[in-house]
């Protein structure tokens, strides 16, 4: 017959249980750091895609001919 010690396999059977656990723990909170910083480099890129999508016209100096009716409008 083989030796078996039930004491032994139950320790074994709860370290085993332990470290998933701990695993698990682990896992989550890594879940939530990269959460954390995720949220600013998204709202970082988020900014940069809504610069890049406003009107090149609104930022845009008008030229000496397009002042020129306001110009004889006023005088």
């Amino acid at each position: 017959m083989y030796p078996y010690n039930e004491d032994a396999a139950f320790e074994r059977l709860r370290d085993a249980q332990r470290e998933m656990e701990n695993s698990r723990m682990i896992a989550d909170r890594t879940v939530d750091v990269l959460g954390l910083f995720a949220q600013p480099i998204i709202a970082l890129v988020e900014a940069a895609i809504a610069a890049f999508r406003r009107d090149p016209a609104a930022n845009r100096t008008p030229d000496a001919d397009e002042l020129e009716p306001a110009r004889r409008i006023a005088s």
